[in-house]
This record gives C-alpha cells, sequence and structure tokens, in this order.
C-alpha cells in the first residue's frame, strides 16, 4: 500500500510545545498528551490529531468517535476523566 493514498491529512502539521507547568498552567490537549507521556514514562513527545467522518470529512463528536472506538475495539477515554487521576 502506497502511505499518501491510505493516509488522509489536511495539508498541515503544526508543532505544538506544551505549556511550562502543563496541566497545572493549561488544561489543553498537548497537555494532557504530555503529562500522559510522563505517567508512562515515556518521552515528551506525542501526537494530537482530530478524528474526521470517512464520509463528510468534519470532525467526529465525542459521542461519534466513542462509537467508531467500540466497533473497531479501541479503547475510548475523555480527557476530563483522566484529569483527576493525572493531578
Amino acid at each position: 500500500d502506497d502511505f499518501a493514498e491510505a493516509f488522509r491529512s489536511p495539508g498541515h502539521v503544526t508543532l505544538l510545545r506544551g505549556a511550562p507547568n502543563l496541566l497545572v498552567d493549561r488544561q489543553g490537549h498537548t497537555e494532557l498528551g504530555l503529562a500522559l507521556a510522563a505517567a508512562a514514562d515515556r518521552e515528551p513527545a506525542v501526537v494530537v490529531c482530530e478524528m474526521l467522518d470517512g464520509e463528510t470529512g468534519a470532525a467526529r463528536t465525542p459521542a461519534d468517535a466513542r462509537a467508531y472506538a467500540e466497533r473497531e475495539g479501541l479503547t475510548y477515554v475523555e480527557g476530563r476523566d483522566l484529569l483527576t487521576r493525572l493531578d
């Protein structure tokens, strides 16, 4: 398979930098990802992506993302549910 044929991208990759004190300063996707990496004793580098609907190309709602995870046998976790565990 040709990766470029199978992988859809909106045309840009933005490098993000977490707030200095991570979740203490800001509870965003970037900071949560970096805090999860630290909790797993991994390097402080993560990929943040948005799930898109295959038919419309629009962002999936959390309910759609959860349904997708269930269909595909994936684990679905809400960031807000992790925040209390990481504090």
